[in-house]
């Protein structure tokens, strides 16, 4: 996965699309054409938010990993400096051996300095030193926990929605009702293919079964709203008319002639009156004659 870099690949030409997308990430582009009216494949408009949140979690976490080399380097380089200080701190009873200790070594003797000259007595306090040293720590790795955890909730929540959206809808179902009580019953993970794929969870927050060995998927949870009561009235209904457009009871109310029983249409029944009138004025004109 780390391989892969969307920013390099946002647009590529057809060609050369199935040898540089891995085949679990082309569902996310589509075809078209650029401005010079090529074709070419490119990222969808219904993955773009997910791609921009996955790309601003793979460079924060790789900005995180570059820091703490750059810090491991600069530390292996200020130790030949500071070994005059560590082996104070180890005269002194300081068995601690970390750039933290160093540090506070030197601001805690500028301290007792001043203490010696107002005559008060000297005394090293390593828990002081250690508790000072771990909470500066503890305060940058809870900042950068606190960004990379944004971007992974920002990440769960456009892949939730992207599946529960389709599957709803393909249901014919309400999805501004429903997609509430989905997403509360839906995790992204990572599968054992390295793939972040959508599962359904149980109030306990462990997975579901699909009772056939697997993993119960989100269109199951959607069949299994459909069938609740609560939920029902909020898919279309599945109940189809004739194709007449009738309802099987309707009563028919303009037959067609009924050769068998001599029932006449309307346009019959005219003729049939004509050609007796016809009948009866060439009868009058005979009589007259």
């Amino acid at each position: 996965m780390a391989d892969f870099k969307f920013n390099e690949h946002r647009t590529v030409e057809i060609d050369s699309f199935e040898d540089i997308v891995p085949g679990k990430y082309r569902g996310l582009y589509e075809r078209g054409e650029n401005d010079d009216g090529v074709e070419v494949y490119t990222v969808s408009g219904a993955a773009k938010g997910i791609v921009d949140d996955y790309v601003g979690t793979a460079d924060s976490l790789s900005k995180a990993r570059g820091d703490k080399k750059t810090a491991s380097d600069e530390s292996a380089s200020r130790r030949k400096v500071i070994q005059a200080f560590e082996e104070m701190a180890s005269n002194l009873g300081l068995d601690e051996h970390d750039d933290g200790v160093v540090a506070a070594v030197t601001d805690h003797i500028s301290d007792l300095v001043g203490k010696v000259k107002g005559g008060e007595e000297m005394r090293l306090n390593l828990d002081k030193i250690k508790m000072d040293y771990q909470r500066k720590q503890d305060e940058v790795v809870a900042a950068k926990d606190a960004d990379i955890k944004d971007r992974d909730r920002a990440l769960q929540k456009h892949l939730i929605s992207d599946v529960a959206t389709r599957e709803i809808t393909g249901a014919k179902g309400k999805v501004a009702v429903l997609m509430p009580h989905v997403e509360r019953q839906c995790k992204v993970v990572r599968d054992e293919q390295g793939d972040y794929v959508v599962r359904v969870v149980d109030s306990q927050g462990d997975f579901r079964s699909d009772g056939a060995g697997g993993w119960m998927k989100v269109g199951g949870l959607v069949e299994e709203i459909k069938q609740d009561p609560d939920f029902g009235g909020n898919f279309e209904s599945d109940t189809q008319k004739g194709g007449t457009g009738r309802d099987p009871g309707e009563r028919k109310t303009n037959p067609l002639p009924n050769q068998n029983t001599g029932d006449k249409s309307p346009n019959q029944k005219i003729s049939a009156g004509l050609d007796r009138l016809a009948q009866a004025g060439s009868k009058r004109a005979g009589i007259g004659t």
